[in-house]
């Protein structure tokens, strides 16, 4: 029953940040996608059979193998996206508080990139400078 109740959470966490319902009939990539890292994490961290799990999003269980076995690779190799949702949700983080972080993140990125826009605006009112060869150092 706690394994149960760990996957109903996990496909709750899934809809609330993404706005997709796993378990609804679609055949949209990103749908496939975030349905092979709940079957990863179902197949990897509960005692529950692939049965089991397959009623939990309204599939049969070779799909559930399918998705946890032969779809979860092809996601952590193209799309970092829900491969980043996938080491979220693996470690116990809330989605929630990884936007937050992600976003702190660009935040800090950005400043980092207007400050050496702002340099090399300088250098070149300053010097005359082969840009490419700056570029290229960064």
């Amino acid at each position: 029953m706690k394994d149960v109740n760990y996957l109903k959470e996990l496909r709750k966490e899934i809809a609330d940040a993404t706005g997709i319902d796993i378990s609804k009939k679609s055949k949209r990539q990103v749908s496939v996608d975030l349905r092979a890292i709940y079957c990863r994490i179902a197949l990897d961290n509960t005692n529950l059979s692939d049965l089991e799990i397959a009623t939990t999003i309204k599939r049969s269980r070779t799909m559930v193998l399918y998705y946890g076995n032969e779809v979860f690779p092809q996601v952590e190799r193209t799309n970092r996206k829900v491969y980043d949702i996938y080491l979220c949700l693996a470690e116990g983080v809330s989605l929630k508080d990884f936007n937050k972080i992600k976003h702190i993140n660009t935040k800090q990125r950005l400043k980092e990139l207007e400050a050496q826009l702002e340099y090399i605006k300088d250098l070149n009112e300053t010097s005359v400078i082969d840009l490419r060869a700056y570029i290229s150092t960064l």
